[in-house]
């Protein structure tokens, strides 16, 4: 929900390697249904979650201390407590995407 909703960024694979042909189409508005996070395996929603620390680690000190403070609610699944996390994630995402809708500043992200 986080990674994949914004930027805008889209590949496929082709013999030649994995990522070689796509398109930046920004989207216009990101809804994230945070119910369907109870379905997953709990190996997955981790999955999802390291995504959202990445962005914490990534500059914004008050957003890791926050994840740390609610990380068994996050582990848990709790809903309003991945729905601030995710939101928060994807406010960070599109600012770093704003500056540069290529792939230049995303290099800090992989």
């Amino acid at each position: 929900m986080v990674d994949s909703s914004v930027g805008g960024k889209t590949a496929v694979d082709i013999p030649a390697g994995k990522n070689l042909v796509g398109a930046f189409h920004p989207p216009r508005a990101v809804i994230a249904d945070t119910r369907v996070l109870a379905t997953l395996p709990p190996r997955e929603l981790r999955a999802g979650l390291a995504e959202v620390v990445k962005y914490g680690a990534l500059g914004d000190a008050a957003f890791f201390d926050w994840l740390q403070q609610n990380a068994e609610a996050l582990v848990a699944g709790v809903d309003g407590v991945l729905s601030e996390a995710i939101a928060r994630s994807c406010r960070h995402k599109a600012a770093i995407v704003e500056r540069d809708p290529a792939t230049r500043p995303r290099a800090a992200m992989r």
